[in-house]
């Protein structure tokens, strides 16, 4: 009412879908951040929305984990979705300390069991923790320069790793497993 009478239309249009049912990856849930080699389960939400009838949906579930550009398939098997919320646990572990990408991914078997494809899939981020971990981020016209620094860092068991500045990391995603970065 209150648009209405600042003069501001509304107009409402009906969506009608095609299929009688939809799939949602609702989400990936895991622990925002753990030790390395701790193992932790990981849960994949996957909602099915069905106008008529109670039948099953067959598909294919994978689970692909990321870090610094390398992609891992984790889990991929063969699932059916028999009630509106089903939910798929899987366990894992990691040795690298780092930050890690999980993406969760669902493909009907049948394509007419789902409406809108482009929401079958759900992304979720933890950050593995080691030991302390130090970027050093050297210029690059003078390698070496700090090789003391360096030595004395890992003989501290301090992971240390050095860039030079003219190859820098590409996202902050990347700084996330630094303790601190040193320039």
């Amino acid at each position: 009412q209150a648009l209405s009478e600042a003069g501001i239309g509304i107009d409402i249009v009906p969506v009608s879908m095609s299929a009688n049912s939809e799939i949602l990856v609702e989400k990936v849930v895991l622990p925002t951040s753990m030790r390395q080699g701790q193992p932790f389960e990981t849960r994949i939400v996957v909602n099915r929305f069905q106008e008529s009838g109670d039948a099953p949906v067959d598909g294919r579930l994978r689970l692909l984990r990321s870090v610094g550009g390398r992609e891992t398939l984790i889990f991929e098997d063969d699932v059916v979705l028999d009630k509106e919320v089903n939910v798929f646990p899987i366990t894992d572990t990691i040795e690298q300390p780092a930050g890690y990408t999980y993406r969760a991914e669902f493909l009907p078997l049948n394509r007419e069991d789902d409406a809108i494809q482009q929401n079958n899939r759900a992304d979720a981020f933890t950050y593995v923790r080691g030991k302390g971990r130090v970027l050093l981020i050297e210029d690059w016209n003078a390698p070496n320069e700090f090789v003391p620094l360096i030595e004395a860092l890992r003989r501290s068991e301090i992971e240390v790793d050095v860039l030079p500045s003219n190859q820098l990391f590409t996202s902050l995603t990347e700084l996330q497993v630094y303790d601190c970065v040193v320039l």
